[in-house]
């Protein structure tokens, strides 16, 4: 596996994994109406993506030429995207990218990261030495989803 930058023409694959991903991963712990709020199939829904992808440092993990997993740091050292291709849960992906925008933050000098997360995703950050800061609501229309704030330092 190859950790690399996202580029722009990785857009659609990587649109593609978080639906996937979502879809089957995230469906384990959520109603079928939670998923299609995060993840509806219109593409036209993450038109800004490509934008956001590319202002904010985003890593991609690498296999065979295919998308195994993609993760987002801001300037601000915070964990905005972090997803393991539903084909690739448990392989060591996940914590590939982790460990490389962890180190990436550390390069810019960040003493400790951030990750907004919900129930899917917070024992992954557990067992990696995060620890929960907050726990509270937040709508994406119209449901409400359960979000974990929770930190790491360097």
């Amino acid at each position: 596996m190859k950790i690399r930058l996202f580029e722009e023409k990785d857009l659609e694959e990587v649109i593609n994994l978080y639906i996937d991903t979502v879809c089957e991963i995230n469906g384990r712990d959520y109603s079928s109406d939670h998923i299609h709020a995060l993840a509806p199939k219109r593409l036209d829904h993450y038109e800004n993506w490509g934008d956001l992808l590319t202002v904010n440092t985003t890593l991609l993990a690498v296999k065979n030429k295919k998308i195994t997993g993609f993760g987002t740091l801001t300037h601000n050292g915070d964990i905005h995207f972090l997803y393991s291709h539903k084909d690739h849960q448990s392989t060591g992906t996940g914590s590939a990218i982790l460990q490389a925008l962890e180190k990436t933050a550390r390069d810019a000098g960040h003493k400790k990261v951030t990750v907004s997360t919900g129930i899917t995703a917070r024992p992954f950050f557990m067992n990696r030495g995060y620890s929960v800061l907050t726990e509270h609501y937040v709508s994406i229309d119209p449901m409400l989803f359960i979000q974990y704030k929770m930190k790491k330092y360097l």
